[in-house]
C-alpha cells in the first residue's frame, strides 16, 4: 500500500516532464561554451523539483473535476499529496537559497517561475492566458544559463521561443480532449470556440513554431521544421474526424521534443 502511494505521488509528478526540464535547462549552458556546468547541473535538478512540484499541485487543486475523467488517486489520497507538495517545497525553498548564494539573479527567477505556474491552477477561466502561462513556463528552463551568466545568447532566447510555442499547441490539444469534462468547471478554446474552430486555429499556429525553428541560430531546427512539423501537422488535421487521433498528435509532439533536444545537445 505504502510502495503504491509513493508510486503514484512520483507519476503525478510527471517525470517525463521533470527530466524534460532538467535537459533543457542544462543545455542551455551549452550555449555559453559549458562554462560553469557544475552550476548548470544543480540548476537543472532544481528546476525539475520545480516542474513536477508545479504538476502535483494541479492536481490536487483539480482533484474533484479530475474525478469526472477518471482519476481518484489525488481525491483519494489528498492528505499525502498535500504533505508531499509541503515537503518538496521545503526541499526547493533549502535549493534556491543555496542557489542564491552564488547566483541570487537565477534564484529569483526560479522562484518567480515556480510562483507563476503554482498560480496557474487559480486562473480557470482566463482561457486566452492560461496555455500561455504554461508555455512560458516550461520554456523558461532554456533561459538558465542566459540569467546565471546575466547575458541573453541568441541560442538560448530561440529555444525559448520554439518551446513556447510548441507546449503551448500541446496544451490546447490537451484541452481538446478534455473539453467534455471541462464545461462548467473551466472555460478553454474548445468550450469557448467549439472543437472545429480550435483544430483550424491549431494548424494554423504551426507556421509560428516553423517560423522560429528557421530564425533558430542552430542549423539543424530547419531540417526539424520541414521534417517533424508536417508530421505534426498531418496528425492533427484527422483530429477534426474524430478525437481519439489525438493520440496520434500527442506522439507526433513528443517526437519533435525529442528530435529537438537532440539537435540542441550535438547539433
Amino acid at each position: 500500500m505504502v510502495y503504491e502511494t509513493a508510486q503514484g505521488l512520483f507519476r503525478a509528478g510527471r517525470p517525463s516532464t521533470g527530466l524534460y526540464a532538467f535537459l533543457l535547462s542544462l543545455v542551455s549552458f551549452r550555449f555559453f561554451a559549458w562554462n560553469e556546468w557544475h552550476s548548470g547541473i544543480v540548476i537543472a535538478l532544481v528546476f525539475a523539483l520545480i516542474t513536477m512540484s508545479i504538476m502535483r499541485f494541479n492536481d490536487l487543486i483539480d482533484r474533484h473535476n479530475d474525478v469526472r475523467k477518471g482519476k481518484f488517486f489525488a481525491t483519494t489520497h489528498a492528505s499525502v499529496y498535500a504533505l508531499c507538495f509541503t515537503g518538496e517545497a521545503l526541499v526547493i525553498i533549502g535549493s534556491l537559497v543555496f542557489i542564491a548564494v552564488y547566483s541570487v539573479h537565477s534564484a529569483v527567477f526560479m522562484a518567480g517561475v515556480w510562483a507563476v505556474g503554482l498560480a496557474y491552477s487559480f486562473v480557470p477561466h482566463w482561457y486566452r492566458i492560461q496555455n500561455i502561462i504554461v508555455a512560458v513556463c516550461s520554456g523558461t528552463p532554456a533561459l538558465s544559463a542566459s540569467v546565471y551568466f546575466g547575458a541573453l545568447e541568441p541560442s538560448g532566447a530561440y529555444s525559448f521561443l520554439v518551446f513556447v510555442a510548441l507546449i503551448w499547441v500541446s496544451e490546447v490539444n490537451k484541452d481538446l480532449d478534455d473539453v467534455q469534462t471541462d464545461v462548467g468547471y473551466k472555460r478553454t478554446f474548445p468550450t469557448e470556440m467549439g472543437f472545429t474552430q480550435t483544430v483550424f486555429m491549431l494548424v494554423a499556429s504551426l507556421h509560428m513554431v516553423g517560423a522560429l525553428c528557421f530564425k533558430h541560430p542552430i542549423a539543424m531546427f530547419q531540417v526539424i521544421a520541414v521534417t517533424l512539423l508536417p508530421y505534426l501537422a498531418w496528425t492533427q488535421v484527422p483530429v477534426l474526424l474524430d478525437s481519439r487521433h489525438l493520440m496520434r498528435t500527442y506522439r507526433a509532439i513528443n517526437v519533435m521534443i525529442a528530435g529537438i533536444g537532440v539537435v540542441l545537445y550535438v547539433g
